[in-house]
């Protein structure tokens, strides 16, 4: 029974990296976390305008590797602006903020 819990156990991998993404401006976002290497959209977030409880969120559980993240104002087709790529590893954190001018930037 204890080799059976290892070899379960032994398999799962968890991630503790995340990225913590506030908005601060009065229109509401989409936030998509892209992985530098291929621009493939790995997540989405949808942030409300601020001050309300839902202008704040995670991405998380996060791989190591190159990324960037890109925001949509009012959750529109047309991207107004995007980090540098930035590297995570399995446990890092990074945080950012959208401003009033509708600028993503770390914290």
């Amino acid at each position: 029974m204890g080799c059976f819990l290892f070899i379960v156990s032994g398999c799962y991998i968890s991630y503790d990296a995340h990225i913590q993404v506030y908005n601060y401006d009065n229109s509401d976002y989409r936030v998509e976390l892209h992985r530098a290497a291929d621009d493939r959209l790995l997540d989405i977030l949808e942030l409300k305008r601020y001050p309300y409880f839902e202008s704040m969120d995670y991405f998380e559980d996060i791989a190591s590797g190159w990324y960037y993240i890109s925001i949509f104002r009012d959750c529109g087709n047309t991207e107004t602006d995007r980090t540098p790529s930035f590297f995570m590893e399995e446990e890092d954190s990074r945080c950012y903020f959208i401003d009033c001018n509708g600028v993503i930037d770390g914290c």
